[in-house]
C-alpha cells in the first residue's frame, strides 16, 4: 500500500512465443498516430480514458510533445484504434528501449475511452501492441500499471505478464 500522494506502480513482463490472435470488431480499424494532426483528438481521449488517473489524465500537448521528442519516439509505434465514426476508441503506444545495454520494448500506454471500457476490446488492444513488439524481433515485453488498478492487472495476468518489481512513486503536482 503506497502513502498518500505517491503512487505504487509494478513493473510487469511477459514472454512472447508468437502472435496473439487479435478480435477487433468490424466496426472498429487500427491507424497510426499522425503527428501534426492526432494530437488534440488523443489528448481528449487520453483524458477520457485516465479521467480518475492521477497524472495520465492531466496530459496537456506538452506533455505529449516532450515525448515525440524523446530519442525513443516512433510515430509507427504508435497505434489509435477507431471507431465506425473514426473517433479514437482506445489506443496503445509501443516504446522501443534502444538505449539500454539489451533492448527491450514496452507497452508505453495503453486505453480505451471511457464509453468503450468493459467491453472486450481491451483484450485486442493490448494484443495489437504485444503484436507489433513480437513483429519488431522481441520475445518478451514489459509494462508499467498502478498496483490498485485491478481491471488492468487481470488483464496484463490473462497475457502472461509477472510481477517484477515494485516503485513507489511521487505523485506529480500539476498546475497547469
Amino acid at each position: 500500500m503506497s502513502a498518500p500522494n505517491t503512487r505504487e506502480i509494478w513493473l510487469m513482463r511477459t514472454q512472447l512465443l508468437n502472435e496473439l490472435t487479435e478480435v477487433v470488431p468490424a466496426e472498429f480499424s487500427w491507424h497510426n498516430f499522425q503527428v501534426g494532426v492526432d494530437e488534440a483528438e488523443f489528448l481528449a481521449a487520453n483524458a477520457d480514458a485516465f479521467a480518475g488517473h492521477p497524472e495520465q489524465g492531466l496530459w496537456q500537448l506538452a506533455d505529449l510533445t516532450q515525448r515525440f521528442n524523446e530519442p525513443w519516439f516512433n510515430a509507427a509505434d504508435f497505434y489509435l484504434l477507431k471507431d465506425h465514426n473514426q473517433k479514437i476508441a482506445g489506443f496503445v503506444w509501443i516504446k522501443v528501449h534502444i538505449e539500454r545495454l539489451v533492448p527491450d520494448a514496452e507497452i508505453y500506454l495503453i486505453g480505451l475511452v471511457q464509453q468503450h471500457q468493459l467491453k472486450g476490446l481491451g483484450k485486442a488492444v493490448l494484443a495489437h501492441g504485444l503484436n507489433q513488439i513480437f513483429k519488431n524481433g522481441f520475445n518478451e515485453a514489459i509494462i508499467y500499471v498502478d498496483a490498485p488498478n485491478a481491471v488492468a492487472l487481470n488483464l496484463y495476468q490473462k497475457h502472461g505478464f509477472k510481477h517484477i518489481s515494485t516503485q513507489i512513486v511521487p505523485i506529480e503536482n500539476r498546475k497547469d
